[in-house]
C-alpha cells in the first residue's frame, strides 16, 4: 500500500527548484546583511551621539573653568588694593607702578584704576591719568549707593578711553569710618573672551556666550546683533543651578581657607596657590567620608 504522507511530501517537493532555493537562500544574506548594516549604523549613531555629547560638556567646562579663572585672579588682587586703600593713601607714583605691575600679570585686565568719591580718577595703570570723570557710570552709583565688599560686573559698554567694547570690573572703596571712598575699576576687552572662543570649532552654526548673573549677555561669539535677555528661559535657570556649585567652591576658599589675595607673584605662583586650595578642598572632602568611631569609655 502507498504510504500517503511520503507521497504528499514529495508532491510538495516537486514545486521546491534548485532555482528556488537560491532565490531563497539570497533573499535571507541580504535581509541578514542590511540587518548587520542597520544594526551597525545605529550603533555608530549611538557612538557618534555619545561622543558629541560628552565633547559638549567638555566644551563647556573648559568655557565655565576660562571664565571663572578669569574673574576670580582679577577678584583676589582688586580685593588687595581695597583693603590697603581703606587704611592707607599711597603716593601717586608709587600706587601706580604697583597697578602697572598687577596689569602685566593678569593679561585679562587691560587697564585698572581708582576713582574717588566723586568719580575722577586718582590712580591709573595708564602712563597718563585720565581725566575725565566717570560719576555717571552705573557701576559707580551702585557702589555709592552700596556698602561691601562684592565684585560687579558691568553688562558690555563703550570705553571712553578706547572706544571698544569693555566690561567692568569694580569694587568699592570703604573708609575707616564706613564712607564712601570711591571705587576701584578694572577693565577687560571684549575682545579678550573672543579670542579664546574664536580658537575652538564649534561649527557653522555654533556660538558661545558669556552670561552675567541675572542673564544679561556680557560675549557672543561670533557677534550678533540678536543677544537678548535670557534669565527667563530654563535654559539659563539651569545653568544658573550649575554655577552656583562652581561659586560655592570659591566662596569655601574665601571663607573658609582665607584664600582672599594671592601670596606669590605672576600667573605661575596664582596657579600653583589654586592648586594647593583645590587638593586641601579635597582632603577635607575625603576626611568627611571617613566614618566617625564611637568614643572608647573604660569600663
Amino acid at each position: 500500500m502507498r504510504d500517503r504522507s511520503f507521497s504528499h511530501h514529495g508532491g510538495w517537493l516537486r514545486w521546491v527548484t534548485p532555482g528556488t532555493v537560491v532565490i531563497f537562500f539570497a533573499l535571507a544574506m541580504t535581509a541578514s546583511v542590511l540587518g548587520v548594516v542597520v544594526w551597525k549604523a545605529l550603533e555608530a549613531k549611538s557612538t557618534a551621539l555619545e561622543r558629541g555629547k560628552t565633547d559638549i560638556q567638555n566644551l563647556a567646562h573648559s568655557l565655565a573653568e576660562h571664565a571663572s579663572h578669569t574673574i576670580q585672579a582679577a577678584d583676589i588682587a582688586m580685593t588687595g588694593m581695597v583693603d590697603l586703600l581703606m587704611y592707607q593713601v599711597p603716593l601717586p607714583e608709587r600706587f601706580n607702578k604697583y597697578l602697572v605691575e598687577t596689569v602685566a600679570t593678569l593679561p585679562q585686565i587691560r587697564e585698572i584704576g581708582v576713582l574717588n568719591a566723586d568719580g575722577e580718577w586718582k590712580y591709573s595703570s595708564l602712563p597718563e591719568t585720565p581725566r575725565h570723570n566717570n560719576s555717571d557710570r552705573k557701576y559707580f552709583a551702585y557702589h555709592r549707593e552700596t556698602p561691601g565688599k562684592a565684585l560687579r560686573i558691568s553688562e558690555p559698554l563703550q570705553s571712553r578711553l578706547t572706544g571698544r567694547t569693555t566690561i567692568v570690573l569694580s569694587k568699592r572703596i570703604t573708609r575707616m569710618d564706613g564712607s564712601f571712598g570711591g571705587v576701584l575699576v578694572a577693565a577687560i576687552d571684549s575682545d579678550y573672551f573672543s579670542g579664546f572662543y574664536r580658537t575652538f570649532q564649534i561649527g557653522q552654526d555654533g556660538s558661545v556666550g558669556l552670561f552675567r548673573s541675572d542673564g544679561i549677555v556680557l560675549i557672543r561669539w561670533p557677534h550678533s546683533d540678536n543677544a537678548r535677555d535670557l534669565s527667563k528661559t530654563d535654559a539659563y535657570v539651569t545653568s544658573r543651578r550649575e554655577r552656583k556649585k562652581v561659586e560655592m567652591l570659591f566662596a569655601h576658599l574665601k571663607r573658609i581657607l582665607k584664600l582672599d589675595r594671592l601670596r606669590l607673584r605672576g600667573p605661575n605662583g596664582a596657579k600653583d596657590e589654586f592648586h594647593l586650595a583645590a587638593a586641601a578642598q579635597n582632603l577635607r572632602k575625603l576626611a568627611k567620608l571617613i566614618p566617625m568611631l564611637p568614643a572608647i569609655t573604660p569600663a
